[in-house]
């Protein structure tokens, strides 16, 4: 799903959050609860609280996790079907779509710091992204470093990427990783991505959280 930040003209600045290879495991009944199960139960209605989601709809979407169905926060099918209504930009940064289940997104793309730097050979800004994706089960936020070039605006660049933090409710993740994958753009936008693998009793998977850079003023 993309989210379309336009920074100035000729730059685009795009927030991905992917859900890739998820998947549900059946984890037993209400009446017969283990140790983990009762403590991702806990954390996860702390959770939708804070989303602000009412009692009765935590109580559906923790059945429908019991019986091994996957929430539509987390369906990589769901929500590219209402990619559209998850935009955001730095003058509205805040996005939240409830989906049909009762389950929510809230997404954010915020500029941290600005920096103007006018030299003989070019006029840039150096902003500070703060980049951010939550659901009931998994999400994060890092910061990057986007150098914007308005003379020459294909030369702009995603120059560091760092403090990036993991929040997986009820449970844990591995496998973090957060890179710039590519600086400069060519044919495909350039890129920086946090990848992790999350692990709960109920549901277990992969994301991605990614920010492009594109100039489009060609």
């Amino acid at each position: 799903m993309k989210i379309v930040s336009m920074i100035k003209k000729g730059l685009m600045l795009f927030l991905m959050m992917i859900f890739a290879f998820s998947s549900v495991a059946f984890a037993g009944t209400i009446d017969n609860q283990s140790d983990q199960e009762q403590a991702f139960i806990k954390e996860f209605k702390v959770n939708c609280d804070k989303m602000d989601i009412d009692k009765n709809t935590q109580e559906k979407l923790l059945k429908k996790l019991q019986k091994g169905e996957m929430l539509d926060c987390v369906n990589p099918e769901k929500i590219k079907a209402v990619s559209d209504k998850l935009k955001v930009s730095i003058e509205s940064p805040k996005s939240e779509y409830t989906f049909e289940d009762g389950s929510k997104i809230v997404r954010t793309l915020t500029v941290a710091d600005t920096n103007n730097v006018v030299t003989p050979m070019a006029n840039t800004t150096v902003k500070k992204i703060r980049v951010e994706d939550a659901t009931l089960i998994t999400g994060g936020y890092y910061f990057a470093d986007v150098v914007l070039n308005w003379d020459y605006p294909e030369d702009s660049y995603i120059s560091s990427v760092y403090d990036g933090h993991i929040n997986v409710v009820g449970g844990t993740y591995h496998n973090k990783s957060l890179y710039v994958k590519q600086a400069y753009q060519n044919s495909n936008p350039a890129e920086a991505r946090m990848e992790w693998m999350y692990d709960t009793p109920y549901v277990t998977g992969d994301a991605s959280l990614q920010l492009f850079l594109e100039d489009t003023s060609y």
